[in-house]
Formats: structure tokens, sequence, C-alpha cells
């Protein structure tokens, strides 16, 4: 039997290339219903609402899970105030540090957030989790759920997990 180096070398490569690529894996994991978001997140802004007020109970892992509760009042170019009203943050962070992520969001900023946040885990190649509920009335996301499996995670809430829910929204007059 004749030895054919050229044609060992080829198969060698070839197999090194093959299982060098998972031709199995199909990419990131991506839970998110990005059309019912975007339709959201304009009916909200359509809705004009720069003045209003909240509750917002947040559980990011980050901080250990535990529950954060703040009044959020924004007004229109102004910057919002957080008042925390009870958990970890409360008893950890001075009170002018308050007014930080993930409070500091607002409304109107969360969708922007949760599209940066997407994005980024996209392009990275992550897993991603995004569940949403939308307030029927004011299309605002009631509640949240966010998981990105990331390596990359930063202080803006590009990995890890995060919930939130708000509740008792009032829009406010002048």
């Amino acid at each position: 039997m004749k030895k054919h180096p050229a044609l060992f070398l080829a198969l060698t490569v070839l197999a090194v290339l093959v299982g060098s690529c998972n031709l199995f894996d199909k990419g990131p994991e991506v839970v998110f219903d990005v059309e019912t978001f975007n339709r959201e997140w304009a009916l909200w802004e359509a809705q004009g609402i720069r003045n209003y007020q909240y509750i917002q109970v947040s559980s990011n892992e980050k901080y250990g899970g535990s529950l954060d509760t703040a009044r959020v009042t924004v007004r229109e170019n102004k910057d919002p105030v957080i008042e925390l009203l009870d958990g970890w943050m409360k008893e950890n962070v001075p009170p002018e540090s308050w007014n930080t992520y993930p409070f500091s969001l607002t409304i109107s900023g969360i969708y922007p957030w949760m599209e940066r946040c997407f994005s980024n885990a996209i392009a990275r190649g992550d897993n991603v989790t995004i569940l949403i509920v939308y307030h029927p009335q004011y299309h605002y996301p009631q509640d949240l759920y966010y998981h990105i499996s990331s390596t990359e995670s930063d202080l803006d809430g590009d990995g890890g997990s995060i919930t939130i829910h708000i509740s008792e929204f009032m829009p406010l007059t002048d």
C-alpha cells in the first residue's frame, strides 16, 4: 500500500477545521419579543407623558439579589427624584448616591437601556432572556425580567439578571 502524504495532510487539515467549528452550535439562545417591545415603546412615547411618579421594586444579582424599593418622581428637564423606601441600597448607599442605576433609568430610559443591552449581548453572542409584561393603558414595562449570560457584564446591566416591577404609576400635572 502506497502512502499519500498530501492526501493525509489534506484530510488532517480538514478534520482540524471541522473539529474547530461546531456544526451543531445553534448560536446564542434569544428569548425576546422585539416586535412587541418596539410597538409598546412607540405607544409609550406617543402618549407624551413627561411628568410622572411610580414605585419601583428592583432586584439585581450584582447586589446579592436583594429587593430595593423606591418612589421615583420624573419631571421634564429635571433629574429624577429617587426616594428609597426599603432594601439593600437604602441601608448601604448614602442618600446622595440614590439617584443611580437602576432607579435613574426612569420609564422613558428603560426602553433605550434595554435596546442597548440587547444589542450588546447579541453582538457578543450571549444568551439573552428578556420577558416583559406591559401596562395595558400606559404601555410601560410593568414587570421586566432580564438575564444575559455574559462575562463582560458591567454596572449598566449588560450581564447578569435583573427584575423590575413598576406599580402605582401616576401621570403628574405641573
